[in-house]
């Protein structure tokens, strides 16, 4: 059958089991029909260039401009699997402004005060854009620049979605803006609060905010008296430390809040004082999801602490009129207990077992309630001391967890399919039993894309490169400890990931010429991240005397691109092919 023969629905069913890059370097002008099918999909997949190597990239670029005005929706990131991609982007002459029907812009892991200016230039022509997020950034500049930026995102004349995750200066807030967005009725912050003293002002230039989602890192114990915000249904906080008092005079101000979320990791609130909130101020609450920490007193039965915590919620409010549960789980080794309610609502949780739990829920099926966890940190204090929890954690993507350790963690887990990432800590010393158990752990991920690795040898990496069983596996960060490596132990490093497509290595380097072995050695590798013990970089040192990336660029091939990371170390970054 000839493919042209195809219905134009299953041409487009075919594109889904196609990257981005061999659609527009297989199909792009082929034919009039072939290309409004493409320009189709696009429109609603739109370009996600994440995760692509630079060889991609490069072939991408030689289609873009034909078809910029066909994208609706644009992801770019300088993460470490594409160093420099944005700086690429537009070295090669592209810029934001040229994507005029662009209504979805994602911006991730940006850390150049140059590539934030050419964004501040194009953002103010982007009119059609209802869709913007910063993710994982970082902003250098004073509070009068960033400033700039807040008043060009709050002038957008159609952004209804805005999500900021920005690391400032410690001692800059998210400032006011000086214009009213009548649009944005979603808005994210992160790492990059406002001074709870202008909340106010910062709802007067947002007067048709529905959702609200912010992290606040500081402690907040001044009072101040907030106007009603009657537009906001869906508020999602986090508090690292705040009063009593000023959070439930915050709630007087939102009478039609319909959904709270709300972590509070220092503070405990009763469920009777929960209760009155709730009764005075928040008649129109459904949906109310919490986390709290509480400390045990030590001169009393822990036990008995923990019923009168839950007889707190056990009145006919949580139980009958709204049917919220709510459990406590706590460590016989440790004081602290840990209170939220049924079904858990955040995507992480630290399980260090022995965990002991008791709920008000009257029923023992749990299946369900962890299923937002993805993101798990399991410890065990390796004891004979045993408990059965009916906590299961089903939708795992994310683990960390330090080992030797105990046959538990399968009971919490029952299967690691959903797994990506993994995390190994030590959690004593390297022996025999180490190694064992980390090879039957890993025997259970089919589907693990990145490894990061903690305190151990060399071993481990030659265990992975035995099984041939890791196609997926294509990120692996040495980087996170004390460990440089030195060029026999690179060359064992670089035989051990022969058989290993791994596409991103971290690791830090006892001397230069390491970092030109990996690159020349390992064939799969596409990007490193590497520190090298004798860079001689410092505070007064700049881009044009940076004496380790002069170097690199003249021993390494000129299509490698190559340049320093300073968030949040300083580190060399190489996009290699």
């Amino acid at each position: 059958m000839n493919f042209e023969s195809l219905a134009n629905e299953l041409i487009l069913d075919l594109f889904e089991y196609l990257s981005f890059c061999d659609l527009i370097h297989g199909f792009n002008s082929l034919n009039c029909r072939i290309d409004n099918i493409l320009f189709d999909y696009f429109h609603i997949h739109g370009v996600d260039l994440r995760s692509i190597s630079k060889r991609e990239f490069n072939i991408i670029c030689r289609h873009l401009s034909s078809i910029s005005n066909k994208i609706n929706s644009l992801s770019l990131s300088e993460n470490d699997d594409t160093p420099g991609e944005i700086y690429q982007f537009y070295y090669n002459g592209f810029t934001l402004r040229q994507f005029v029907y662009l209504q979805r812009l994602s911006l991730y892991n940006i850390y150049s005060e140059d590539i934030i200016k050419r964004i501040i230039l194009d953002l103010p022509y982007l009119n059609n854009i209802n869709y913007l997020k910063f993710d994982e950034c970082c902003f250098t500049y004073d509070e009068k620049n960033l400033l700039e930026l807040i008043n060009i995102i709050w002038n957008l004349p159609k952004l209804t979605y805005c999500k900021i995750k920005m690391q400032i200066n410690p001692q800059m807030y998210f400032p006011i803006p000086e214009f009213i967005s009548l649009t944005i009725e979603h808005l994210s912050l992160s790492n990059i609060e406002p001074r709870f003293n202008q909340m106010n002002y910062l709802f007067e230039k947002t007067p048709s905010l529905r959702y609200v989602s912010i992290d606040f890192h500081l402690n907040i114990s001044h009072q101040y008296k907030l106007s009603s915000m009657t537009s906001i249904t869906t508020l999602n906080l986090s508090f690292f430390s705040i009063e009593y008092k000023i959070l439930s005079n915050l709630f007087v101000s939102t009478p039609n809040l319909y959904r709270l979320k709300i972590d509070l990791p220092d503070m405990f609130i009763h469920g009777i004082k929960w209760q009155k909130i709730i009764e005075n101020n928040l008649s129109k609450l459904k949906i109310f999801q919490f986390r709290m920490i509480d400390e045990i007193d030590n001169d009393y039965d822990k036990e008995e602490q923990i019923n009168q915590i839950l007889n707190s919620f056990r009145s006919q409010f949580w139980i009958n009129n709204h049917q919220w549960f709510v459990q406590c789980d706590s460590n016989r080794d440790s004081n602290y207990i840990l209170v939220y309610n049924l079904p858990y609502s955040f995507n992480n949780y630290y399980f260090q077992y022995p965990i002991q739990s008791k709920s008000t829920y009257p029923f023992n099926d749990y299946k369900y309630s962890y299923n937002y966890v993805h993101r798990l940190t399991y410890k065990s204090n390796l004891s004979q001391y045993t408990i059965q929890s009916n906590i299961k954690f089903i939708k795992i993507r994310d683990l960390c967890i330090y080992i030797p350790t105990d046959d538990y963690l399968s009971t919490i887990i029952p299967t690691f399919q959903r797994l990506k990432l993994i995390e190994i800590l030590s959690n004593g010393n390297e022996n025999q039993y180490y190694l064992i158990q980390f090879e039957r752990l890993i025997d259970q991920i089919p589907h693990l894309t990145l490894i990061r690795i903690h305190n151990c040898s060399l071993t481990i990496l030659e265990t992975l490169s035995i099984r041939n069983k890791f196609h997926s596996l294509s990120q692996i960060d040495l980087m996170s400890y004390n460990k440089w490596y030195n060029n026999d132990e690179c060359l064992i490093l670089s035989r051990s990931l022969l058989y290993i497509k791994c596409k991103l290595l971290l690791i830090d380097v006892t001397n230069r010429t390491c970092i030109f072995q990996l690159v020349n050695t390992i064939n799969n590798i596409q990007s490193i991240n590497v520190r090298s013990k004798d860079d001689q970089f410092n505070n007064k040192s700049t881009l044009n005397n940076d004496e380790l990336v002069c170097w690199l660029r003249q021993c390494l091939p000129s299509s490698c691109f190559i340049n320093r990371n300073y968030y949040p170390i300083s580190s060399i970054r190489l996009w290699i092919r």
